[in-house]
């Protein structure tokens, strides 16, 4: 959207393809806690941003295949394909529910009341956060020894959880799912289970870059940003769509 909008601001048409049936990617779970308000004001004030520049045509449930770029001529292609979740193999038996993340955060799947959240980077914090506001019992796993977590990022999400009863246990990894819950396997091989009634991934996501070779050869510039690239808050990847049609 960033992109189309720049664009549009330097008097270029641009065609935005969008798959799904709303705007925003990835921005949508990052937007939908109750308390990331800033962030679907931003969202929001994108959408409409977009809906109403000049020379912008948007193509909603329409999946940017290569014959469809081509149908339109461009001088300029941009990806920005963003990102899968990360979804392991992880082996389930029993009622014991294993759900991702960004379902649970916009309500898609509803948590229980003993929830194990394997990841403790910034969406499983966040997670955690909103889930021990609403008086759920929470821990989070993670690979990491506990120093390590937000070490690229803030850690007040460590303090704040903790300061709402938020377990944390680390240098373990989610082998399975249980009907007792949870089974984990420490750095000594030592398996033990944490019992809960759902696990909730949030072990990260994947680029979708498998398709940038797609539209390589479709346009004299092609340009790949955000987390098609890699991964990228929402600050970088504006300023990548930003500075990328700032170019042209």
């Amino acid at each position: 959207m960033q992109a189309a909008l720049t664009a549009s601001n330097r008097g270029h048409e641009a065609v935005l393809f969008e798959q799904e049936d709303r705007l925003g990617g990835n921005l949508i779970y990052a937007a939908a806690l109750p308390f990331k308000s800033d962030t679907d004001r931003y969202l929001k004030w994108l959408i409409r941003q977009v809906g109403k520049a000049p020379g912008v045509t948007i193509k909603m449930n329409t999946t940017a295949t290569p014959d469809l770029i081509t149908e339109e001529s461009p001088d300029v292609i941009v990806v920005a394909a963003g990102s899968a979740p990360f979804i392991p193999d992880i082996p389930r038996e029993g009622p014991v529910k294993l759900v991702w993340v960004g379902d649970v955060d916009t309500g898609k799947e509803e948590a229980g009341e003993n929830i194990v959240i394997a990841g403790a980077g910034i969406s499983g914090m966040e997670c955690a956060y909103a889930l021990a506001q609403s008086g759920k019992k929470v821990t989070v796993i993670d690979m990491l020894p506990e120093n390590k977590i937000g070490a690229e990022g803030p850690r007040g999400g460590l303090y704040l959880n903790k300061k709402l009863g938020v377990e944390f246990i680390t240098e373990v990894k989610l082998i399975r799912v249980t009907d007792e819950g949870a089974v984990v396997l420490d750095k000594n091989w030592k398996e033990s289970t944490l019992p809960c009634d759902t696990v909730i991934l949030a072990l990260g996501s994947v680029a979708r870059s498998g398709v940038c070779g797609d539209y390589a050869d479709l346009a004299d510039e092609v340009f790949y940003i955000g987390d098609v690239r890699y991964a990228h808050n929402v600050y970088q990847a504006v300023h990548d769509a930003f500075h990328a049609m700032y170019t042209i």
